[in-house]
C-alpha cells in the first residue's frame, strides 16, 4: 500500500466547489488537505511585471488568474519537496471518470503521473523529488503560458507521465475561473 498527501487546490471562498470535493474524496475513501489558492489580489508587481512579464495575452483568458494559478502549483510543489512526502494533487472540480487503486502507486516509476490528460494540471501524482526539481526549474524561467502548457513542455526533461484512460474528468458544474467564457 502507498503512502502519500492528497492535496486540493481550492480558492478559500468556493465552498460550493469544497462541498461537493468532500463527498467526492469520503466516496474514493481519500483523506485530504485543502491547499488555499492564491487569487488575483494576492500578486505582486514583481509576479505580474517581472515573473510573468512574457506570459500569453489570450483575449478570453483572465491572466491574473492565470498567473495565480500557476504560483499556487508552485507553492504546492515547493511543499511537496519541503515535506519529503509524496503527493496526488486534485483541483477543486474534478469528478472521477472510472475506478482506479489509489492505493498501489510506485513512485519510483514516475516524477509525475498525470490521471487525466497530457496537458493538464489538475490530478497528478508526485514523487517528491522531481517536485522539487520542477519547482526549482520552473523558478527559474519566465512563463510564457499556463501551468499545465509548461508542465507539458517539461515531458522531456522530466519523468511525466500519463494514464491511458482518464481517471478524472472536470466537471461541467463550473465555470472555470480562468477561463469563464471558454478558450
Amino acid at each position: 500500500m502507498s503512502t502519500y498527501n492528497v492535496v486540493v487546490l481550492s480558492l478559500l471562498t468556493d465552498t460550493h466547489r469544497r462541498k461537493k470535493t468532500n463527498a467526492i474524496l469520503y466516496n474514493l475513501g481519500l483523506g485530504f488537505k485543502y491547499f488555499d489558492a492564491i487569487t488575483p489580489d494576492n500578486l505582486s508587481y514583481y509576479d505580474k511585471d517581472i515573473y510573468f512579464k512574457d506570459l500569453d495575452n489570450h483575449p478570453k483568458v483572465n491572466r491574473e488568474a492565470v498567473m495565480a494559478t500557476f504560483l499556487s502549483h508552485l507553492n504546492i510543489l515547493k511543499n511537496i519537496f519541503n515535506s519529503k512526502t509524496n503527493t496526488l494533487l486534485l483541483e477543486d472540480d474534478l469528478i472521477p471518470a472510472r475506478d482506479f487503486d489509489f492505493n498501489n502507486i510506485d513512485f519510483d516509476t514516475f516524477g509525475v503521473k498525470q490521471l487525466m490528460s497530457e496537458v493538464s494540471c489538475c490530478c497528478q501524482f508526485y514523487n517528491w523529488k522531481e517536485a522539487g526539481e520542477i519547482f526549482w526549474y520552473l523558478k527559474s524561467i519566465y512563463p510564457t503560458q499556463a501551468f499545465d502548457w509548461e508542465l507539458h513542455k517539461l515531458r522531456d526533461k522530466f519523468n511525466i507521465t500519463t494514464v491511458d484512460d482518464p481517471v478524472f474528468r472536470q466537471s461541467s458544474e463550473f465555470v472555470s475561473n480562468i477561463a469563464p467564457h471558454g478558450y
